[in-house]
């Protein structure tokens, strides 16, 4: 099969679950009308995709589908080309491993509504009594819990007030004056928790599961700058005078005044600046890149090129509201999204099985085993659970 022929079939299968979830865009529903008005032939395979015994199909014959011997055929030739391969080049051999099933689990949605759960070999264990607090470390070292912090007001050292709102935000007074001396906060988010903070100059930061945040308790007059390590959603006050920093462990977003998200996680190859409005320039040391409404940038290495592409932010957001929202992502991908979570490990049978790809939405507040149990009647992979450990494997 040609890569052309490839690409649209994962096109086709994106539509067509993005449609039968209701999550689609008016350029999806219109594009996959036109699509279905098209030839007869569009409307019988539609038919077929989503019958539940032509799926079930699907998911038996990949059961007999020797995926590790497809893989073993093919990781040679990736290792002795793989100074000149191109994204596109990769295709053929990504599909060699995961056609049979790709377009399939494309359109099986994540539907959290959908009846019955499969049984997990045993539960993850999620000890309550070892979870950690937020903790906010103040200018002389001080760990504050703000969990189990009674007073409204902390009072720095400096005599700025730091309030504890409800709604798990803490917000340091905003004045327009400016330090003389600056003087950093730390504020730490454990495992399956997040919290949001306003800053001295009204910048509000959401921070997500095992993710910290330094900053200064009062701005500097020449600029504003911030430490991120994890993942922080930002509404940045405007102020054209003083333009806005976060650095991260390999580039840094410079702003003025728009909203954004940052992952930065240490198990990641990337750092990923994806922009919900206005405009930020993210530069490394061989890059600067201005970037407009529904960009990402991927920042690989301080030292390398930053690569750019068209997401939709929402899926890259949705955390900050409690939810788990993935648009054809990696099974690696979303794993790691949900070790962060809930604090567990995850180990792999087969490496190809990090490639499936899965459409969906699922609450966080929801236990980790409802989670399992719905990707795994979505495609030809179980769960195998000791503890906190998660080993994936082919059904």
């Amino acid at each position: 099969m040609r890569n052309i022929e490839i690409i649209e079939a994962l096109k086709i299968g994106k539509l067509i679950g993005r449609n039968q979830s209701g999550k689609a865009t008016e350029k999806e529903v219109d594009e996959f009308s036109e699509w279905l008005a098209g030839p007869e032939a569009n409307q019988k395979l539609y038919d077929e995709i989503v019958d539940e015994d032509n799926i079930q199909k699907s998911f038996d014959r990949y059961g007999q589908y020797d995926a590790q011997s497809q893989w073993e055929h093919i990781e040679p030739k990736l290792k002795t080309r793989i100074r000149r391969f191109y994204p596109l080049q990769f295709v053929k051999y990504a599909a060699a491993i995961a056609l049979p099933i790709l377009v399939t689990t494309a359109i099986v949605l994540l539907n959290k509504n959908e009846a019955g759960q499969s049984e997990l070999t045993s539960k993850v264990e999620v000890l309550e009594d070892q979870k950690e607090t937020v903790l906010l470390t103040l200018a002389d070292g001080t760990q504050v819990d703000i969990n189990e912090l009674q007073q409204d007001t902390i009072t720095e050292r400096n005599g700025v007030k730091i309030e504890n709102r409800k709604g798990d935000v803490l917000a340091y007074n905003n004045t327009e004056s400016s330090a003389e001396e600056l003087i950093y906060n730390t504020l730490k988010v454990p495992v399956g928790s997040r919290y949001s903070i306003v800053l001295a100059d009204g910048t509000q930061v959401w921070l997500n599961s095992k993710s910290s945040l330094k900053f200064p308790v009062q701005f500097g007059k020449e600029s504003r700058e911030v430490h991120l390590y994890g993942e922080g959603y930002f509404e940045v006050a405007k102020n054209e005078a003083s333009p806005f920093k976060v650095y991260t462990s390999k580039g840094v977003v410079e702003v003025l005044g728009t909203e954004f998200n940052i992952s930065d996680y240490y198990d990641d190859d990337f750092s990923a600046v994806t922009l919900v409005g206005g405009v930020v320039k993210v530069t490394n040391n061989k890059d600067a890149i201005v970037m407009a409404p529904g960009d990402q940038s991927l920042i690989y290495d301080a030292d390398k090129h930053i690569v750019s592409q068209k997401v939709d932010p929402e899926y890259y957001v949705s955390w900050t509201k409690g939810m788990f929202e993935f648009d054809n992502q990696r099974l690696d991908y979303i794993l790691r999204k949900l070790s962060r979570w809930y604090d567990v490990s995850v180990n792999y049978d087969y490496v190809v099985l990090k490639e499936l790809r899965f459409t969906g939405a699922v609450e966080s507040k929801d236990d980790i085993e409802v989670i399992l149990s719905r990707i795994e009647r979505t495609c030809g992979v179980y769960f195998e659970v000791s503890g906190s450990e998660i080993t994936v494997k082919r059904d």
